[in-house]
């Protein structure tokens, strides 16, 4: 942990987003930030741990700036298919290079609901792996249901949707949106645009490193 963090310092990176640990893997994170031993801040989603510990210890690990805001976990990562150039993410059609496939389903839907409602009724915020357009569309379907039943929602909380391939998958997922599959106004509260000048400057600084 110090190496990997005196490695990240050196460059410039103060905080990661910690894409699932467990409650024993967050006992240990913030026993080092409480000993001043943590070297980066850390947003942590909590992951491999059964529904049942879930619901009987999400209150007592929601934290938000422990140790002057050095661990933050307050959601849950989840990941319902697999990577793309490997065929495991979940399509509507088959692979063209692997028609006997349309990918893996790695939890069942079922399941990911069921997760996802332990979550909302803890106040937790749920990240989902889905990368194939069938795992996308059953992932906002299922955000529908529950949010259809908890029509309160999280209180404070944000939706995030990342790692779309094209403007095309953006424009259609716009498209979902707007006519209403959730039933939550999204209102884009930051824009970040790096520009190609930025981004060549970055990508040099990296290959001479």
């Amino acid at each position: 942990m110090q190496l990997a963090g005196d490695d990240a310092l050196s460059k410039g990176v103060t905080s990661f987003h910690d894409a699932g640990s467990s409650f024993a893997t967050i006992d240990g994170f913030k026993q080092l930030a409480r000993e001043g031993k943590l070297p980066v801040r850390l947003y942590v989603m909590v992951r491999f741990e059964s529904d049942s510990t879930l619901d009987a210890k999400l209150d007592r690990y929601r934290t938000i700036g422990f140790a002057n805001g050095m661990v933050t976990v307050r959601s849950i990562k989840q990941q319902i298919d697999g990577a793309l150039g490997s065929h495991g993410a979940w399509l509507l059609e088959p692979y063209t290079d692997l028609p006997t496939s349309t990918g893996l389903v790695l939890k069942p839907v079922a399941a990911i609901e069921k997760t996802a409602r332990i979550a909302l009724k803890h106040g937790f915020q749920v990240n989902i792996h889905a990368i194939g357009d069938r795992a996308n569309r059953e992932v906002l379907d299922t955000y529908q249901r529950i949010f259809r039943d908890n029509p309160d929602g999280i209180s404070g909380g944000s939706a995030q949707i990342t790692g779309l391939g094209s403007a095309q998958e953006a424009k259609d997922l716009a498209l979902v949106l707007q006519t209403g599959a959730l039933p939550y106004r999204f209102v884009q509260v930051e824009r970040t645009d790096v520009s190609a000048t930025l981004g060549q400057d970055s990508l040099h600084q990296a290959l001479v490193a």
